[in-house]
C-alpha cells in the first residue's frame, strides 16, 4: 500500500514549484529583431534581476540594469538605436553580462559590487565612459576587444583578466588594488594613472603623456607610433623614437597611426595595427593581414584607409575558423579589391555600426570583394564589381550594394567543403533591378530560386536575407588612385 504524502512533503513540493515557476517567469529570450522595450521577447521585457538572452539584433531604447540574480547573454547584437540614443547600463550586485556577440552602448557602463563581465573570443563590447569597482570579476578572452570611447576607471580590489585588447579613447585611472592581468594589451589616446597598489600587466608606472600602451610581460612587443603627417610610411620622420616599423609587423608588435601617412610600400601585419580616428593611410599599395602565418594579425581602422588591395588571409589554419587574422572597421575603407579568409575559412572582418562611438564603418570596393572566411557587416558596403561568396559566410544585418553576387563552394583545405552562406543581409543595387545572382553549378538564378537553396553544397541563403533595387546612396569612385573621399 502506498504511503500517503505528509503535509510537510506537500508544502515542500509547493515551495519548489513556486521557485521553479518564478525562475521560468524571470527568463526571457528574444524572438525577433527590434528594441529592448518592444514586443521582441518571448516572456516580456526583462526585469533588473531577470535572466535574458539576446539572439537577435536589438536596439537599446532605455537605461537598464542587470542586478542581483540578473544575467544577460548577448549572442546576437545589442546596439544603441540609430540616431545616437545614449542609454546607460549598470551591472551591479552580482549581476552578470556575457558578450558572445556585438554589444555597443554609446553612453556609460558602470560595473560594481561583485558583478561579472565576460567578453568571449573575437567579440567586442563598446561603451562610453566606464567605471569598474568593488570586487568585480571581468574577463576578456583572446581576440576579444573592449573599446571605451571616454575614460576608464578601475578601483577597489578588482581584476580584469585580459587576453585580448582594451582600447581606450581617453584616460585611464587604476587605483586601490585594481589590476589588469593576462596576455593582452591596453592602449589609450590619453594618460594612464596607476596608484595605490594598482598594476597593469605587472607595471606600476604611470604613463603621463598619451598615447600609451601596456602589454603582458614577456611579449617583447615594440610599439611604433606616428608623430607627423604628410610623409611616406617608410620615412623615419613619420615615426617616434622606435623608428619605421618593419614591412612585416611581427606578432606581438603594435602600430598606432594617428596622422596622415602616404603608404608607399606593401605591408604585412602579424601584430596589431590601429589607425585612429584622426589617422589616414593612403596609397596604391597592398596590405596583408596574417600572410605567412596561422592565427596572427589584426587591423583596427577608425580613420581612413585607401589602398590598392586589402587581405585577411593566413597561410594555413589551426582550426576551421581561427581567431586571427581579423579586421575591424569603424571608419572608411576604400580599396580596388578585398579578400577575407582562406580555404579553411579562417580570416574575418567586421564592418561595425557604432554611431555613438568610433563610427559606422563604410567599405568601398571598386573591383571584387571575395569572401572565403567570415564577414560580419553591420552597416554599408559598396561594391562596383562583384561580390563572391566562396564558401564564406555573411551575416549581422547590414546592407551591401553590388551589381553581381556569385555563390561557390570552397573545398576547405583539409577541413571539409562548405557552401557560400548568407544570413540577415540586404543586397541592393542603385539601379532599377536587383543584383544579378549566380550559383556556380546553376548559372544565373532569380532570388525566388536562390531562396529554395537548389544546390546546398554551393549556397545556403536564409529567409531573413533580402534583395532590393534603387538603393539611394550612390557609389563614388573610391579606387586607390583617387584620394577624394
Amino acid at each position: 500500500m502506498s504511503k500517503p504524502y505528509s503535509v510537510k512533503n506537500i508544502i515542500v513540493f509547493i515551495g519548489m514549484l513556486v521557485i521553479l515557476t518564478s525562475s521560468m517567469v524571470n527568463a526571457q529570450t528574444t524572438n525577433s529583431n527590434g528594441s529592448w522595450t518592444g514586443g521582441n521577447w518571448d516572456n516580456g521585457v526583462p526585469a533588473d534581476d531577470g535572466v535574458s538572452t539576446v539572439n537577435h539584433v536589438l536596439s537599446v531604447d532605455t537605461d537598464f540594469k542587470i542586478s542581483g540574480t540578473g544575467a544577460c547573454t548577448v549572442n546576437g547584437t545589442l546596439i544603441d538605436a540609430t540616431g545616437g540614443s545614449d542609454y546607460k547600463l549598470d551591472v551591479e550586485n552580482s549581476g552578470e553580462l556575457t558578450v558572445n556577440g556585438t554589444t555597443t552602448l554609446g553612453s556609460n557602463l558602470t560595473v560594481k559590487n561583485s558583478a561579472n563581465i565576460i567578453i568571449s573570443a573575437c567579440n567586442i563590447l563598446t561603451v562610453g565612459d566606464m567605471k569598474v569597482s568593488n570586487n568585480v570579476t571581468f574577463s576578456i578572452a583572446s581576440c576579444a576587444t573592449l573599446i571605451v570611447n571616454g575614460d576608464l576607471e578601475i578601483e577597489n580590489n578588482i581584476e580584469i583578466e585580459c587576453d585580448g585588447d582594451i582600447i581606450v579613447n581617453g584616460n585611464v585611472i587604476a587605483k586601490n588594488n585594481a589590476t589588469i592581468t593576462g596576455a593582452g594589451t591596453l592602449s589609450t589616446t590619453g594618460t594612464v594613472d596607476i596608484i595605490n597598489s594598482a598594476s597593469i600587466f605587472g607595471s606600476t608606472t604611470s604613463c603621463i603623456s598619451g598615447p600609451c600602451l601596456f602589454d603582458s610581460p614577456g611579449t617583447g612587443g615594440t610599439h611604433y607610433t606616428t608623430i607627423a603627417s604628410g610623409n611616406n610610411y617608410n620615412n623615419a620622420i613619420s615615426w617616434d623614437a622606435n623608428g619605421v616599423p618593419p614591412s612585416t609587423l611581427p606578432n606581438g608588435d603594435y602600430i598606432t597611426l594617428n596622422h596622415q601617412i602616404n603608404l608607399n610600400i606593401d605591408i604585412n601585419i602579424l601584430g596589431l595595427m590601429t589607425i585612429g580616428s584622426s589617422g589616414s593611410l593612403i596609397g596604391n599599395k597592398k596590405i596583408n593581414v596574417g600572410k605567412g602565418s596561422s592565427n596572427q594579425g589584426e587591423l583596427i581602422n577608425q580613420g581612413i584607409l585607401t589602398i590598392k588591395e586589402l587581405k585577411a588571409e593566413p597561410d594555413g589554419c589551426i582550426a576551421p575558423v581561427d581567431a586571427y587574422p581579423i579586421i575591424h572597421n569603424y571608419g572608411i575603407i576604400n580599396a580596388d579589391k578585398v579578400d577575407v579568409g582562406k580555404g579553411c575559412e579562417s580570416g574575418q572582418m567586421t564592418n561595425h555600426n557604432d554611431p555613438n562611438g568610433l563610427g559606422a564603418g563604410v567599405i568601398n570596393v571598386s573591383g571584387e570583394f571575395h569572401i572565403d572566411g567570415v564577414l560580419c557587416n553591420e552597416n554599408n558596403i559598396f561594391i562596383q564589381g562583384k561580390l563572391k561568396i566562396h564558401g564564406g559566410s555573411i551575416s549581422c544585418c547590414g546592407r551591401i550594394e553590388t551589381p553581381l553576387i556569385e555563390f561557390d563552394k570552397n573545398n576547405g583545405s583539409g577541413f571539409g567543403a562548405r557552401p557560400g552562406t548568407s544570413d540577415c543581409q540586404d543586397y541592393c543595387t542603385a539601379y532599377s533591378t536587383e543584383p544579378i545572382l549566380k550559383i556556380k553549378s546553376q548559372g544565373n538564378v532569380t532570388s525566388t530560386v536562390l531562396f529554395t537553396n537548389p544546390d546546398p553544397s554551393e549556397s545556403i541563403v536564409t529567409s531573413n536575407t533580402t534583395f532590393c533595387a534603387n538603393f539611394q546612396i550612390p557609389i563614388a569612385d573610391f579606387s586607390s588612385n583617387n584620394n577624394a573621399f
